[in-house]
């Protein structure tokens, strides 16, 4: 069996561990559960779609790169090629949070050569962050297209 921790891409400081509150023997009751693989494959982000945003700023001090979100769409896909060259300047890091497909996820990482990027939902931070559209780039101080 392999043990991976996860990789922390955002910490609002509202981070609960829940070993906290747990007791052991709660914890002996959860339900292990299977990853789904199609999940991990296709990600998905119901709260957000392609679409417009508007540049707002915002306070995120401790964000340790800029982030982007994208789609396995043409919108999001030109958006990549378009700010390629910027993103990887500025040492960008890259979430696909909605796709259909492990070969949409592969034109997608093509378009991405040279920049960081993983498939991943977006849920937690479009919840967090008031987000609904991408493709987006976040950095500490913005949130803009």
């Amino acid at each position: 069996m392999v043990h991976a921790e996860p990789k922390v891409i955002f910490d609002s400081g509202r981070t609960i561990n829940a070993d906290r509150y747990l007791s052991t023997e709660k914890k002996a009751q959860l339900p292990k559960r299977k990853p789904n693989i199609t999940s991990l494959i296709s990600p998905t982000t119901p709260e957000m779609t392609v679409g417009k945003v508007k540049r707002r700023n915002i306070s995120l001090p401790y964000l340790p790169s800029p982030l982007f979100l994208v789609g396995a769409d043409k919108v999001s896909i030109n958006w990549l090629s378009r700010h390629r060259e910027a993103l990887i300047k500025v040492g960008a890091v890259g979430l696909i949070v909605n796709s259909k497909s492990a070969s949409d996820i592969q034109q997608v990482i093509h378009a991405a050569s040279g920049l960081q990027i993983s498939p991943a939902s977006g849920s937690d931070l479009a919840k967090q962050l008031n987000l609904h559209h991408y493709p987006i780039l976040i950095t500490r101080t913005q949130i803009a297209q």
